[in-house]
């Protein structure tokens, strides 16, 4: 939840996801307003020999698909960039 609550690319969802809670009706300063990167563990296997590889395969995954969704926000950050 504090994924969605914080993520900027979640403002659009802000309402359907926590418009009736008390933090939907009080919403603090970091409502959306990060670029969040989200690990799920549990999808690295636990095999021993497979565990460094799905490890490192895993975060690429992640890394990737965080790039992907932030590219226009971590480009808008660089100096020079409109």
């Amino acid at each position: 939840m504090l994924q969605h609550y914080c993520d900027v690319n979640e403002a659009d969802n802000f309402e359907a996801l926590f418009g009736k809670t008390y933090i939907g009706q009080n919403p603090t300063q970091d409502r959306n307003s990060y670029l969040v990167l989200f690990f799920n563990f549990a999808m690295i296997s636990s095999l021993p020999e497979q565990l460094q590889s799905s490890f490192e395969e895993n975060i690429n995954n992640e890394i990737d698909d965080f790039l992907t969704r932030f590219t226009i926000a971590i480009y808008r950050k660089l100096p020079g960039a409109f």
